[in-house]
């Protein structure tokens, strides 16, 4: 699909993608691209491009974004990741199978692992604590070796 963009050098690409930014018209729809040394920014509006801007309307690739929990949720969680688990911080169950649940579907690599939640809090010199498994993926065992805390959902 053609989009409007605005063709500049590469040495001034940087330069120009921050002036498009703070006027506002950069898309984060479509990827900046280089061909034959003139980088093509893909900007949402040509009319509200600043002046002094070359326009021109090219076939951009889709820009591909990684989905955060934080996107799935509408609000960032409280969450920590500790190797290949994700131990939410959270004291309503509810609330909390909802993060692991938005965890485990967003783009991170936490697919066949487990996501817990903080049962307590530290309780010893070892720095130890209770976790309750809140999503996994089938036969997932995930051992974090500094520490005592297994988990084996």
């Amino acid at each position: 699909m053609e989009v409007p963009c605005v063709a500049v050098d590469r040495a001034d690409g940087e330069q120009t993608r921050q002036a498009l930014a703070k006027a506002g018209v950069l898309s984060d729809d479509y990827q900046i691209i280089h061909d034959d040394g003139t980088l093509y920014i893909p900007v949402t509006d040509s009319a509200g491009v600043p002046d002094g801007f070359e326009t021109t309307f090219r076939a951009l690739p889709a820009r591909q974004t990684v989905q955060t929990p934080a996107d799935i949720l509408g609000y960032e969680p409280s969450l920590e990741r500790l190797g290949d688990v994700v131990i939410v911080d959270e004291d309503d169950s509810e609330r909390a199978h909802e993060i692991a649940e938005a965890v485990m579907a967003a783009d991170l690599p936490v697919r066949r692992c487990s996501t817990v939640r903080r049962k307590s809090k530290a309780n010893s010199g070892f720095a130890t604590g209770s976790y309750s498994p809140k999503a996994t993926t089938p036969r997932s065992t995930a051992v974090h070796r500094n520490r005592p805390p297994r988990v084996r959902p």
